[in-house]
């Protein structure tokens, strides 16, 4: 994420603008101008919260720069808002066992593929969405 935003010279870096990557790794990179400016020009409560939002919505006055996946993983969910999360969660660290705090992002990709019905256990918990 960095290195594009480097490269690219972004005012704002992301893998949530063209989500590919599985929920709960969203990443974002912004410049001290990029934040400051939004500090000072954003006034709705929502955008005062998220803090990127108002910087998302004003794509003709940021360079934005999505950075997306090989492959689309988006329909995964490996974050921990619900219980069912935290079910997989715990299952994916049981199977990577030892290896489990050094495990990457092809590690866990690898444990769900040799055990695909384990993408179910959270499949229907719901994002919350900012307003």
């Amino acid at each position: 994420m960095i290195q594009v935003f480097e490269e690219e010279e972004c005012d704002y870096a992301s893998n949530t603008i063209n989500r590919t990557y599985p929920r709960g790794l969203d990443t974002e990179v912004l410049s001290v101008e990029t934040l400051r400016g939004a500090d000072q020009k954003a006034t709705s409560p929502a955008d005062r919260e998220h803090v990127t939002r108002y910087v998302r919505k004003r794509a003709e006055q940021f360079r934005l720069c999505p950075v997306t996946d090989e492959a689309d993983r988006s329909d995964l969910r490996w974050t921990v808002d619900k219980e069912a999360d935290l079910k997989l969660v715990r299952r994916i660290f049981e199977a990577l066992g030892e290896q489990a705090m050094e495990a990457d992002y092809e590690d866990v990709l690898a444990v769900l593929e040799e055990r695909p019905e384990w993408t179910d256990i959270n499949r229907q918990a719901e994002q919350k969405n900012a307003k």
